[in-house]
C-alpha cells in the first residue's frame, strides 16, 4: 500500500530507506493541530499570527506568499483533508493525540518504521500542496478534484 502513495507522489519522493520527516512542515502541523483543536484559535485570545511566529524561513516564506496567516492554516487544512483515509489516520495520530512514535504506530497496528515513512509521505505531499496547490499533487488530487465536483454540483441544484 505504501508503494501505491509513493508512486501518486511521483520520483521526488524519499526511499523507504531514507525517509525522513521535512522538520518545517512537522512543525506546521504540530501548529495546525493547535489551531484546528482551538477552532482557528478565535475567541481564544491568541490569533493564528502568534501561533505561526517561528524561525523556520519556509514557514515565513508559505505566509508571504499568502493574503494572511490564516490563509496558511486554511490551505494545509484543504491539504489534509485530500489525504488518502490512511494517512489522515497517521495525521491524526501523530498530531492530534499524545504518546511516543512507537505507541502511535501500535495505535495504527503498523511498525515505527512503516508509520514514519507515511509521516514522510505525507510531508512531502503537504510541502508540494504548499508550494503549488492539492490540484497538483497527484496523491491529494482524487479528494480534491471531489470535493470540487461537489461543489459544483451543489451550485448547479441550488440555481
Amino acid at each position: 500500500m505504501e508503494l501505491g502513495f509513493e508512486k501518486k507522489l511521483g520520483s521526488d519522493v524519499v526511499s523507504s530507506q531514507s525517509a525522513k520527516m521535512i522538520p518545517w512542515v512537522d512543525k506546521l502541523m504540530e501548529k495546525w493541530a493547535r489551531w484546528k483543536s482551538a477552532n482557528g484559535w478565535h475567541g481564544g485570545g491568541c490569533g493564528v499570527s502568534s501561533l505561526l511566529l517561528t524561525e523556520h524561513r519556509e514557514i515565513d516564506r508559505a505566509i508571504s506568499q499568502r493574503d494572511s496567516p490564516d490563509d496558511v492554516m486554511l490551505d494545509l487544512d484543504a491539504a489534509i483533508v485530500c489525504l488518502p483515509d490512511e494517512l489522515i489516520r497517521v495525521v491524526q495520530e501523530r498530531y492530534e493525540r499524545g504518546g511516543l512514535m512507537e505507541q502511535k504506530a501500535v495505535a495504527l497496528g503498523m511498525s515505527r518504521v512503516t508509520f514514519q515513512r507515511r509521516l514522510s509521505t505525507i510531508h512531502l505531499a503537504i510541502q508540494q500542496a504548499l508550494d503549488s496547490g492539492p490540484d497538483k499533487v497527484p496523491l491529494l488530487q482524487v479528494k480534491w478534484f471531489a470535493a470540487r465536483s461537489a461543489v459544483a454540483k451543489q451550485k448547479r441544484l441550488a440555481a
